[in-house]
């Protein structure tokens, strides 16, 4: 352009402007670089920098660090990128999700579970860089580009089982069930419990320990606000010892206080049967939840009926509320409910 620009002047007007833009360079120009600590914020002082003219998301950063990784390594970036990276690139992860006050891209809250589950431990939504490298640095020895996307590959597919409840897998299924629950608070031990290796029969009894923790807590008339400190307490815990069904029941079993204790049999049969549960402390995708799970277990395993809800109207919903004075009953004494999850194990 500047080239151009030049070329249509000829004589002393072209001189001129070959010495304006030699001034401009010379004068006007600066180049910095910066050199970041350990605990700088790449995203952040680049914002600053750049005076918000253009957004840089976490992400953005990540994949830069991990295909300057990969040169380094001597593998295609290329074939990486098409590989493992191009499935970020799509609508489901760039579409906004809020949780409580902030609204991100759902991928800044996909790398934020998967880093907490790795590292088994906090990770603020606005230091996902610094984490990474965390994750990506062990020791100052690094992980190779190739297996740090294998590690993300993995994850994701179970992110979107997760989130969608679509799939085969036990994660799947546990997405399902806590659709209605609002509970992103669990994500990220779910993960851990997914790539954990276990048996699905180990997983599922995982997920039914946490179904069972929330549901019932829920039904007691029991906080929410300390679920995210609980289940990181549980996901650090799990990750310095023992990743098992019996390790999970007990370490939840031995929370006290109304903030963070799993309620016992009683407790339930008490709030169940005697609480105002609906309308009052379940919502109607909340209680239609529950009565699903219950209506469900009444039921033989060869029976095609359709479930009441599965309408997924309001009148699948009066159905099953019609039964709920006759369901208390059933609830806290019936085995086969309590297998699906409203068990805690004592």
């Amino acid at each position: 352009m500047s080239k151009e620009w030049i070329s249509t002047e000829t004589g002393g007007q072209r001189l001129r402007r070959i010495n304006a833009i030699s001034e401009a360079i010379l004068r006007d120009i600066r180049l910095v670089s910066i050199s970041l600590g350990e605990e700088d914020d790449a995203q952040v002082i680049f914002e600053t920098l750049n005076g918000h003219g253009a957004e840089l998301h976490a992400t953005d950063l990540i994949r830069n660090f991990v295909f300057m990784r990969a040169d380094r390594d001597g593998a295609d970036g290329n074939e990486l990128y098409q590989t493992f990276w191009t499935q970020f690139e799509g609508t489901f992860w760039a579409e906004q999700q809020r949780r409580g006050r902030l609204r991100n891209p759902r991928i800044e809250w996909f790398f934020q579970t998967t880093l907490q589950s790795i590292l088994g431990d906090e990770v603020e939504i606005g230091r996902l860089y610094i984490n990474y490298r965390r994750f990506a640095l062990p020791q100052g020895a690094p992980i190779k580009a190739k297996e740090q996307l294998r590690v993300l590959d993995a994850n994701a597919e179970n992110y979107q089982q997760l989130i969608s409840g679509i799939g085969d897998d036990p994660i799947a299924a546990f997405g399902r069930r806590m659709a209605a629950w609002d509970a992103s608070t669990i994500h990220s031990l779910a993960l851990r419990i997914a790539i954990s290796g276990l048996a699905p029969a180990a997983q599922v009894q995982m997920y039914n320990c946490i179904t069972s923790y929330l549901v019932r807590r829920a039904i007691c008339g029991l906080t929410t606000k300390n679920y995210n400190k609980v289940f990181l307490q549980q996901l650090k815990k799990l990750s310095e010892s023992e990743l098992s069904p019996d390790a999970l029941r007990r370490a939840l079993s031995e929370l006290e206080g109304d903030t963070s204790r799993w309620p016992r049999d009683e407790e339930f049969r008490r709030a169940w049967l005697g609480e105002q549960v609906y309308p009052g402390r379940l919502d109607a995708p909340r209680i239609k939840a529950v009565l699903a799970e219950v209506e469900a277990g009444l039921r033989s395993a060869h029976s095609e009926e359709p479930l009441p809800g599965e309408a997924g109207s309001t009148f699948g919903l009066y159905l099953m509320v019609r039964r709920l004075n006759n369901l208390k009953r059933i609830v806290p004494t019936w085995p086969s409910c309590r297998a699906r999850g409203f068990q805690i194990g004592n």
